[in-house]
């Protein structure tokens, strides 16, 4: 079984280079409402690193004090990480809070207001994209996704939307065990999603437009996640082949296609 590391990260990254090609990566850390010593954490990491930030906020559950605290981080951006982070899927089931068990009236609804409670609080910070909770939902959210002004969704894994009207970024890296221990899930295993990712953009050119996204959920981190995240952030910002994009350059401000 092959062992990934730091240096096969690197070697892939160099492939990049010989190609001419710059490697994207996107942050996204999901399950924010308030304020707590993790999200200072995970805030100083993004800030000393001058990393841009995307907090994945839920609308019913926000502190009023998040957003005095995001005041000085220029760099971190709101998505909209469902409405109440509540799962209506019957017992047994996996949990979902835009699954199939909703009508598309109660969907909507859910979306619209959540959009207006982020606006409100957070202004021009909020960038109009879902973040579904679980990184579930029905297909029929998609056209609903539009008629709430949402431009984007952001899941995990694989993209299952291709095009601009709503365009999907994804996240590829979970440094997390989740059905394990909780702790984190190996340098190894993290890597080859990593690395596995980077190749499939670089062989295949309709790849290449989705960033490569790292997920994080800063009040679950152990301190061995944490440090895993320290560890790549400070190599990837350091690489010359590579560079950090912010929601706000993939949703809003990202090139218009040839008509």
């Amino acid at each position: 079984m092959t062992q990934f590391n730091w240096d096969d990260l690197q070697r892939e990254l160099t492939r990049w280079h010989s190609d001419g090609l710059q490697a994207t990566f996107w942050w996204r850390d999901d399950d924010v409402t308030a304020d707590s010593a993790e999200l200072r954490q995970l805030l100083g990491l993004a800030d000393r690193a001058a990393v841009p930030l995307a907090l994945a906020v839920i609308p019913a559950l926000v502190d009023n004090e998040l957003v005095q605290v995001l005041d000085r981080f220029p760099n971190v951006t709101v998505l909209q990480h469902g409405y109440r982070h509540q799962s209506h899927s019957p017992a047994g089931e996996k949990k979902a809070e835009f699954g199939e068990h909703r009508n598309s009236a109660e969907l909507l609804a859910d979306l619209t207001a959540g959009r207006d409670l982020l606006r409100a609080k957070f202004g021009d910070r909020f960038v109009p994209v879902l973040v579904p909770p679980w990184n579930r939902y029905t297909p029929k959210l998609v056209p609903l996704l539009q008629q709430a002004g949402l431009v984007g969704l952001s899941a995990m894994w694989a993209r299952t939307i291709h095009g601009d009207a709503p365009l999907q970024v994804n996240t590829h890296i979970d440094p997390v065990a989740w059905r394990e221990d909780r702790d984190f899930a190996g340098l190894s295993l993290v890597l080859e999603q990593l690395i596995c990712h980077l190749k499939l953009r670089r062989e295949f050119e309709k790849y290449r437009d989705e960033p490569t996204g790292l997920l994080t959920h800063h009040l679950d981190h152990t301190p061995a996640v944490w440090d895993f995240c320290a560890q790549l952030i400070e190599r990837l910002s350091a690489s010359e082949q590579v560079r950090w994009v912010s929601s706000r350059e993939i949703w809003l401000n990202r090139p218009k296609a040839a008509s």
